[in-house]
């Protein structure tokens, strides 16, 4: 099945596109719709879409930030723009920023139809050059535990590199990524996502109660390029924004519940 994340603040829009892709069926299945970026960011790590639909006008989280940060939770999501602007630079950075097409509002149906059975085949395509193969036919290492613990190490070393991604450390060891991507969630428990995720806010935790940087340099330090989707993230992990956080535990940690 083809799952699709649709993103829009207009409820009307949303229904919508969901209805008409209900319609339409096999292999289009709607996983799951956001009225805005940051809550489709809380919700791409755990439904996995194929196929992001997303508006660019938005509150909280417009959609092209929310497109720039939406690679760390999913690498291989391909993503559709739809906007009300007629502009080139707002294409130009969705095209930067990963996205595969910029779609005027309204929406044409039968050009996104044709659209997603285009990306649909793309991905397919992605997958048979790529499947989950076990190592015996790869050539790769038949040591699995070693690759997870390599893969955990190499993650260790370069945790604040914001470039740095499972495709990149798979490509380093000479392994499939999605067996990759298996082993090193069996090793950890963890995804490779939610675990970078994870360390980094913890570094993040530890540097806002010992030095004195501001928010957005922490961000920095950790491997956050966008600082207000640090804040987001540290503010869903921990319960508080790192700012309140700081100034919660040094006032005696009052309201400070412990971090996960």
């Amino acid at each position: 099945m083809c799952s699709i994340l649709i993103v829009d603040d207009e409820q009307r829009v949303r229904d919508g596109l969901a209805k008409y892709l209900a319609g339409v069926g096999a292999p289009y299945h709607v996983a799951g719709v956001a009225s805005d970026g940051l809550e489709a960011l809380k919700m791409v790590d755990r439904l996995q879409p194929d196929v992001v639909i997303t508006d660019i006008n938005m509150p909280h989280m417009d959609g092209l930030t929310f497109v720039e940060n939406l690679r760390e939770a999913n690498e291989e999501a391909q993503v559709i723009i739809l906007s009300g602007y007629d502009e080139f630079a707002y294409a130009q950075r969705a095209i930067r920023a990963g996205a595969c097409e910029y779609l005027l509002k309204p929406v044409d149906r039968a050009y996104l139809m044709a659209l997603l059975q285009k990306l649909w085949a793309k991905i397919l395509r992605i997958r048979q050059q790529n499947p989950i193969i076990p190592p015996e036919m790869t050539g790769e290492p038949a040591d699995s535990d070693d690759l997870g613990a390599r893969a955990v190490a190499q993650l260790a070393q370069r945790w604040n590199d914001p470039t740095l991604t499972l495709d990149v450390i798979a490509a380093e060891l000479f392994v499939n990524t999605n067996y990759l991507r298996q082993l090193f969630k069996k090793k950890t428990g963890l995804s490779f996502v939610r675990y970078i995720r994870e360390y980094r806010l913890r570094q993040a935790q530890k540097l806002l109660l010992s030095t004195d940087l501001q928010v957005q340099q922490v961000a920095e330090h950790v491997g956050y390029e966008d600082s207000r989707y640090f804040t987001n993230c540290f503010r869903d992990w921990c319960g508080k924004s790192p700012s309140d956080y700081r100034d919660a535990c040094r006032n005696g940690g009052a309201g400070v519940t412990a971090c996960p």
